[in-house]
């Protein structure tokens, strides 16, 4: 009965750190992306040339509104709202939007 249950802890112990480590991760906007987390992220960018300071500025502004937890899902129906609500711009929620997915596909928020 003990060989048993140290088996199945055994078992439920790897499919937890499968399913962990199998997930994707990212630092996107929600709510563990810390303010040094955000800082070192736009950095990078920077140096990469992914951004311009300009492009960090927006990120920084619009980010600084939204309501975490948000995903890719859900991000432009937050950023609606955020223009609906006149708090930014459709330009600067284009942009944002646009500055997001750069940074997803060039793999820093991952």
């Amino acid at each position: 009965m003990r060989v048993t249950w140290s088996i199945t802890l055994a078992f439920t112990l790897l499919a937890a750190f499968v399913l962990t480590a199998c997930r994707p991760q990212t630092i996107s906007v929600d709510a563990t992306m810390t303010a040094t987390q955000q800082a070192e992220l736009l950095q990078k960018a920077l140096e990469q040339h992914v951004i311009t300071q300009e492009e960090a500025t927006i990120f920084n502004e619009v980010y600084a509104l939204l309501t975490p937890p948000i995903n890719r899902d859900t991000l432009p129906d937050a950023l609606r709202a955020l223009v609906s609500q006149g708090e930014i711009s459709q330009l600067e929620a284009d942009a944002f939007l646009e500055i997001y997915d750069r940074l997803n596909e060039t793999q820093l928020m991952n």
